[in-house]
């Protein structure tokens, strides 16, 4: 009788485990969806709301944080059929400070730019810029 009684609980206690564990909920994880872009194209973008560079300059803070007293970033824009900033990455070492300042300013400009175009329609491109960071 015990040994029957241990096998059920066993039993009972492997298949209990090998279910989710509700206590802990479920965590659903989004990769982010490919963007496809053009890197040849007619038109480049125009900023559409005054001049990028004086937009820039003027929300861009130094990381007080960093070694050095001046730096160039070279960011990659994405810029959507709409204008919209759609990706923003540093072309080297995306995780410094400069870069995620360069970043921030840049994924706040949605919707600034006139679009890209190709054989007269308007499509997603890349876009390059580099930006000066002076203590």
């Amino acid at each position: 009788m015990r040994l029957l009684f241990s096998i059920i609980l066993i039993g009972l206690c492997t298949s209990t485990f090998s279910q989710d564990d509700l206590r802990y909920g479920k965590i659903k994880v989004r990769k982010p969806k490919p963007v496809d872009f053009y890197v040849e194209i007619d038109h480049t973008p125009d900023y559409a709301t005054g001049n990028l560079e004086d937009d820039i300059y003027d929300h861009l803070n130094f990381p007080h944080e960093a070694d050095l007293d001046q730096a160039i970033v070279v960011m990659s824009l994405i810029i959507d059929q709409y204008g919209r900033v759609v990706w923003v990455e540093a072309e080297h070492d995306p995780e410094s400070l400069f870069a995620l300042e360069a970043k921030r300013v840049l994924s706040t400009f949605v919707g600034n730019f006139s679009p890209h175009t190709l054989d007269g329609r308007a499509v997603p491109a890349s876009f390059d810029i580099p930006i000066k960071f002076k203590r």
